[in-house]
């Protein structure tokens, strides 16, 4: 949640009166409106640099839902603290059943962050600023020292070996094909520290750069690099996504969002037996990013660079089409409908100038319903709901599974 967004304590209100997990979550409302950094940060809304909520459930083999974990941490800049960040985090696990306030860089999943990162901001030689705090995750961070300028990042000991070699794959590819954008290059990693670093790369996100009068002509050059990423060859050592993959993982989520949000059960289930009908088959794989947002994509001086590609594999370059069509309401605020559908339509314009066929409109529109899911389950379990924004995407996918049942 972004920080003009973070005037409410609480932003999991729709489940305060869930049968379930109404009880808790007023628990948890209770410990927020006590906490004295939360009281100070209502007080003072523009001291707030972002808010990270998760509200993570888990289906059980009886078919009974708990909750598996909550957190919420209000992060904030603050030149007194380490690397002039602060963030006091409310964490709650099924596992240990308690809760706990956590001052970063204290963190239950990132043990071996705390040691380094005290160590590091205080060297007279370094400038360590962290770009974002995914607590329980991750932590990315900006390194500055009289020789070189790097973007660290901090993982989870199951996660950071995966990612770093992804890195190196991505690089020796995307460099050897030619493509008309930057990555990131490895720099080096510390093991000790679950830590590696990377070539830090010029630019502004493009979230901050969209604006009426240009969406258009961005968005179609958007459309140009990801067909250009799709058909960067891949290698044998990429992570396989299949479609098969992408269906169970539907169905998942629209059990998730029916426990969660009661009310949209019947639609959700019909979308999953739709979705579950025409499953398409798999295809030649391509070159997927895998978190293909407007977030992550860098504009300095008409070079473009693309970043964090720690989910990207061999796969369905459809998939990726959708998420970033459906991605486009929740990474870009203030969009209304006309824009929305002027930056779609310019978007598949640009793919389609690079690409030597029509494109597959049928399985364009599986995926599509299946972004849409998982967007309506994401801003539900990371306290981004909105009735007109959640309303609007069940809709949406209504049309979508309308059109693939006529095709």
């Amino acid at each position: 949640m972004k920080s003009d967004d973070a005037q409410h304590t609480m932003p999991f209100d729709y489940l305060l009166s869930h049968r379930v997990l109404g009880r808790q979550i007023s628990q948890f409302a209770s410990l927020l409106d006590a906490h004295p950094e939360v009281r100070s940060a209502r007080l003072n809304p523009q001291s707030i640099r972002d808010i990270h909520c998760e509200v993570k459930v888990l289906k059980q083999d009886d078919g009974n839902w708990l909750l598996d974990r909550f957190y919420w941490s209000l992060q904030r800049s603050n030149s007194a603290k380490h690397a002039g960040f602060a963030a006091d985090t409310l964490v709650y696990s099924v596992k240990s059943g308690e809760c706990r306030w956590l001052s970063f860089p204290d963190d239950n999943y990132l043990s071996h962050m705390p040691a380094w990162i005290r160590d590091v901001a205080t060297h007279p030689l370094h400038s360590l600023s962290v770009l974002r705090y995914v607590p329980l995750r991750r932590c990315t961070f900006r390194q500055k020292t009289e020789t070189q300028e790097v973007i660290g990042k901090i993982k989870r000991a199951s996660r950071y070996g995966q990612a770093w070699k992804l890195l190196g794959i991505v690089a020796d590819c995307v460099v050897r094909s030619g493509a008309p954008f930057l990555v990131a290059s490895p720099v080096r990693i510390e093991e000790r520290h679950c830590l590696y670093f990377q070539s830090a790369l010029p630019g502004k996100d493009l979230v901050g750069l969209i604006n009426d009068h240009n969406a258009s002509s961005y968005l179609r050059k958007v459309g140009e690099l990801h067909a250009s990423l799709h058909h960067v060859p891949i290698e044998p050592s990429m992570p396989q996504r299949s479609n098969a993959e992408w269906l169970s993982e539907a169905m998942q989520q629209t059990a998730e969002i029916g426990f969660l949000y009661a009310s949209a059960s019947r639609q959700l289930e019909d979308l999953a037996a739709l979705l579950r009908r025409t499953a398409p088959p798999d295809t030649a794989p391509a070159f997927c990013h895998g978190d293909f947002v407007c977030s992550q994509l860098l504009l300095d001086a008409g070079q473009w660079a693309i970043t964090d590609f720690d989910l990207c594999h061999a796969g369905d370059p459809y998939r990726d089409m959708a998420m970033f069509k459906a991605s486009l309401l929740y990474d870009v605020p203030g969009l209304d409908a006309r824009t929305y559908q002027v930056m779609q339509s310019e978007y598949l314009e640009g793919y389609r100038s690079r690409q030597t066929g029509p494109l597959d409109q049928q399985r364009l529109s599986w995926h599509s319903i299946a972004a849409e899911i998982y967007f309506m389950a994401l801003s539900l379990r990371k306290g981004r709901y909105s009735e007109s924004m959640f309303t609007s995407r069940i809709q949406r996918a209504l049309d979508l599974a309308r059109q693939l049942a006529d095709s």
